[in-house]
């Protein structure tokens, strides 16, 4: 799980220049600032995530290229994540409130 939190793009590209691109391997990734933020190419090359997941909604201002990735949007309803030490399980509820 690879965890952004507000992390800025320049900083992302900081990390592709000073560290080894293998760290950033990962099966999910939480968006950095709500996906509104963009992300490198070089950073998504490296990163491989299955998942993208972004605390907001798709009508908040978002980035497309997430979008274009399938993104989930938290603020479309819940997203559940669990795993069995093996696989990951993942599913999104639909927001009924709008």
């Amino acid at each position: 799980i690879l965890l952004l939190a507000d992390v800025s793009t320049r900083v992302l590209n900081y990390w592709m220049e000073t560290r080894d691109p293998a760290v950033f391997d990962c099966d999910l990734m939480k968006a950095n600032h709500h996906g509104i933020d963009g992300v490198p190419e070089s950073f998504m090359a490296a990163a491989t995530p299955s998942v993208i997941v972004c605390t907001n909604n798709t009508n908040y201002d978002h980035n497309i290229e997430l979008e274009r990735l399938g993104a989930l949007y938290s603020g479309d309803g819940t997203v559940h994540i669990e795993t069995d030490g093996a696989d990951w399980y993942i599913w999104q509820d639909p927001n009924w409130i709008d």
